[in-house]
């Protein structure tokens, strides 16, 4: 026995699919938002003193971030990670996440995110050969972070730093 089915039905069922990739890319785009102003409040209330992964502390400590234990780590991680340049970082995600939701494109997310990384590691390079340390909320950390010092050092071993930075 045959069930019929209404052609309604299946012209919306057919366009949800089509729209499914941009639902996501949409989903995606204001994730990295969110991400992004998250980020953003962690770095600036970052205090050195509060408990994160990189100090030893106890659970009973208050923790002065605004977003918590998670931000404290977050903020530690990054400000290690990429130095100066973890200011920038939520700045480049929102820009990101607006571009892919206000974008009528849905494949562009993974390019554009490709590029972001590239640019991090090529200015976390520059930070670090311009910047030797920042201080920032008690804590000292290197103006290109831990990529900036990988790099540079070993640009200045092969071209020296005037090579490094035209390199």
């Amino acid at each position: 026995m045959k069930t019929k089915t209404k052609k309604g039905s299946r012209k919306l069922s057919g366009k949800i699919l089509k729209n499914h990739p941009r639902i996501t890319t949409d989903i995606v785009g204001i994730l990295l938002v969110f991400s992004a102003i998250f980020l953003f409040l962690s770095l600036l209330t970052y205090n050195s003193l509060d408990p994160s992964w990189a100090s030893s502390s106890s659970s009973e400590q208050k923790t002065h971030n605004i977003a918590g234990r998670a931000g404290a780590s977050i903020a530690e991680a990054v400000l290690q990670f990429s130095g100066l340049l973890s200011f920038f970082l939520p700045f480049a995600l929102i820009y990101i996440g607006a571009l892919s939701v206000l974008s009528q494109k849905t494949n562009r997310l993974l390019l554009k995110a490709g590029r972001l990384c590239f640019l991090v590691i090529i200015f976390s390079a520059l930070f670090s050969l311009f910047f030797n340390t920042i201080l920032w909320r008690g804590a000292e950390f290197s103006g290109g972070g831990f990529i900036g010092d990988l790099l540079s050092a070993f640009l200045i071993q092969y071209f020296n730093q005037i090579g490094a930075i035209l390199i």
